[in-house]
C-alpha cells in the first residue's frame, strides 16, 4: 500500500487489505478503552489533533511476489513513482531546453533514500539510507561535485570509518536492515 495522507493499513493472511480512512485523537491516553484498560501514556487532551471537515488522501496498491531484495527495491522505486510523480508543464518562455542539473542519486538493490542534509555542525553533507533487505547490499551515492573526504557515521553524526571516494561517487556496504549514514565534503 502506498499512501499520501492515509498512514495506517493492514494486510491479512487471506490477501485482504484494510485501510484506516479516518483517525481522530482527542487525548494522548484514555483509561476507558475496551481494547486496553488503563492508561497507556499521560492523560492529556489534544483538541488540535482533530481536524474536523473535509479530508483528502490518495493511495495505491501494488501486488508483488515473495519478499526478496529485488522485490523490495522495486517497491521502493514504485513508491517514488506513485508519491512523487513527474509533472509536465508548458512554459511559453522556455525557448531552449534547460541544461541538465546534476543532483544526488543512490544506487543499490533494496536501499531506500532516508536523508540528504547539512550536518548539525555545518561542516559536512549527510547522506543517509536504509537497507530494507535481510542481506548485506553494496551501494553508492553519486553527488554533483567531486568528494574530497567521506566517512561512515553514527546517527548522531559522530564520524567513523573513513571511506575512499572515487570522484563524485562514494561506495559502501550496508549490513542487513542497517541505517547507513555517510558524511561527505
Amino acid at each position: 500500500v502506498f499512501s499520501d495522507g492515509l498512514a495506517e493499513y493492514e494486510a491479512d493472511r487471506a490477501g485482504g487489505v484494510s485501510v484506516t480512512l479516518i483517525r481522530a485523537v482527542g487525548e494522548l491516553s484514555r483509561s476507558d478503552l475496551p481494547e486496553r484498560p488503563g492508561h497507556a501514556g499521560w492523560p492529556t487532551a489534544t483538541p488540535a489533533a482533530q481536524v474536523p471537515g473535509p479530508f483528502a488522501a490518495e493511495f495505491a496498491i501494488a501486488w508483488h511476489g515473495r519478499r526478496d531484495a529485488h522485490t523490495i527495491g522495486a517497491i521502493e522505486q514504485l513508491a517514488d513513482d506513485v508519491l512523487l510523480p513527474l509533472r509536465g508543464e508548458t512554459l511559453r518562455s522556455a525557448l531552449h531546453a534547460p541544461a541538465e542539473v546534476p543532483g544526488i542519486s543512490l544506487d543499490g538493490v533494496g536501499l531506500a533514500f532516508s536523508a540528504a542534509k547539512q550536518s548539525e555542525d555545518g561542516e559536512w553533507s549527510v547522506l543517509r539510507c536504509v537497507n530494507l533487505t535481510d542481506a548485506a547490499q553494496h551501494g553508492s551515492w553519486t553527488v554533483a561535485t567531486a568528494v574530497r573526504e567521506a566517512c561512515l557515521a553514527r546517527l548522531d553524526e559522530t564520524p567513523g570509518d573513513v571511506l575512499t571516494p572515487n570522484g563524485n561517487t562514494i561506495s559502501f556496504v550496508a549490513r542487513p536492515r542497517a541505517i547507513v549514514t555517510i558524511l561527505a565534503r
